[in-house]
């Protein structure tokens, strides 16, 4: 079923002094297994924010082998295992019934899509960068009211001509509030930042000492998981620094001359709104997610786009060099303030549509 959080209670017509209106007026509903529901649930009107809920769904994986996980190929994961699937899908459709859901977005879960449609309620799917042209995507499209892409146009790969194309809403880069300034990279202090997220990664040590070596007078910033390999490459090398999961990790953005990151939506995102030149570094991921992206950031020109960390000094000094020359401008002109708060009105908007529809 792969959805981990459950959120619901974005009602157009309640209000903060009567919350007991979220379960007579149809409301917005959430399944996600990412950071998209907090960004935009900040951005919905104050008095849906303070009648919302969150639940977290029990897991519904484990050590042991389940049988057919993907139903013959039509799902992505629905294994044979009634304990577990019931009561993952029973708080899923009793929520559906106590909170009156008219619309429910389902970041990336197909067998929610499914649910929420079986319950007769209008879902919206969210469509990631990628090849989803699998039986199981094309299900949650076709089945879905409206697509929501977490990025803007100037990123999408699929053809103008495409029917999935036509019914997207773009909702741009979904970033943290908006800094104050948006100063340029100074060149005081020349700084590369290496970024992963939290997902598997392929930068190793071989990498970080490649790229120290590269730039033997530049600080190496390491943010994330630690590389792969002896950890005595930031021992050895007086210019690399391993700083690990950072609370701020806009501040440390903005002090790079140049930032070398995983292609996770998340960081692209996080790296726009610094205004940092970005060396893209596509992950293996489901669906080859992240190496689309990369395709993407390079054909708009917003960012230098690899398909692998690099593990050779040239390599290093080649990709940061055309990272300095392309600059961050075209990236950071892809960073829409008020992306969050037009996608929630977006919502909205369609959430009352189809109250209206529905009587």
């Amino acid at each position: 079923m792969s959805c981990a959080r459950w959120w619901s209670g974005w009602s157009p017509e309640s209000s903060p002094a009567s919350t007991a209106s979220a379960t007579a007026v149809p409301t917005l509903g959430w399944c996600s297994v990412n950071w998209r529901c907090s960004r935009l649930s900040r951005s919905c009107p104050a008095s849906a924010c303070s009648t919302a809920s969150t639940d977290e769904l029990p897991s519904d994986v484990g050590a042991r082998t389940f049988a057919d996980p993907t139903a013959n190929g039509r799902l992505h994961w629905a294994p044979l295992d009634p304990p577990t699937l019931s009561e993952r899908v029973g708080i899923i459709a009793d929520t559906i019934r106590r909170r009156s859901i008219a619309l429910m977005v389902c970041d990336v879960s197909v067998e929610v899509a499914v649910l929420a449609r079986l319950c007769g309620v209008a879902t919206v799917a969210v469509r990631q960068h990628g090849v989803r042209t699998d039986p199981a995507h094309l299900l949650a499209f076709d089945l879905a009211h409206r697509i929501l892409a977490p990025f803007p146009q100037a990123l999408d790969t699929t053809p103008p001509t495409e029917p999935l194309q036509r019914r997207t809403f773009y909702a741009g880069l979904l970033t943290r509030p908006m800094p104050t300034s948006r100063a340029p990279a100074s060149g005081a202090e020349s700084t590369l930042i290496v970024a992963t997220g939290g997902g598997e990664t392929g930068l190793s040590a071989v990498s970080v000492g490649a790229a120290a070596d590269a730039f033997p007078h530049w600080h190496i910033k390491l943010i994330g998981q630690p590389p792969h390999g002896p950890d005595r490459v930031v021992e050895e090398r007086a210019n690399v620094e391993y700083l690990g999961w950072v609370d701020d990790p806009h501040a440390v953005y903005e002090s790079a001359s140049v930032v070398a990151a995983s292609a996770g939506s998340n960081l692209v995102a996080d790296v726009a709104l610094a205004n940092r030149p970005l060396v893209a570094v596509a992950e293996d991921r489901p669906f080859d997610e992240q190496r689309e992206r990369v395709t993407a950031l390079r054909r708009s020109g917003a960012a230098v786009g690899i398909t692998a960390w690099p593990t050779e000094v040239d390599q290093w000094r080649d990709h940061v060099d055309r990272a300095l020359r392309l600059g961050a401008r075209r990236l950071a002109a892809m960073v829409d303030p008020g992306a969050a708060a037009r996608t929630a009105r977006w919502l909205e908007r369609t959430t009352n549509e189809l109250r209206a529809a529905t009587g």
